[in-house]
C-alpha cells in the first residue's frame, strides 16, 4: 500500500508506525465524527532525514 512505502522512506521512523493508521481510507471518513472537542482529524509527522539525501548525525 503507498501509505506505507511513504511511512517508510518520508517519515521520521519514530512516527512510522502511525502514519498508515492515520490514511487509512476504510477507518478515515468515520473518525472526524469520534473526533473530541471538532470533527477534525489531525495528525503531524516528521519527515525522515534520509528523504533529503542525509543519514542521522550527519
Amino acid at each position: 500500500m503507498m501509505t506505507q512505502v511513504v511511512a517508510r522512506q518520508l517519515v521520521h521512523p519514530d512516527d512510522a508506525a502511525d502514519y498508515p493508521d492515520f490514511w487509512n481510507l476504510d477507518t478515515i471518513m468515520e473518525r472526524p465524527s469520534n473526533a473530541s472537542p471538532s470533527p477534525f482529524l489531525l495528525g503531524q509527522f516528521r519527515k525522515a532525514f534520509s528523504c533529503f539525501g542525509q543519514e542521522k548525525g550527519e
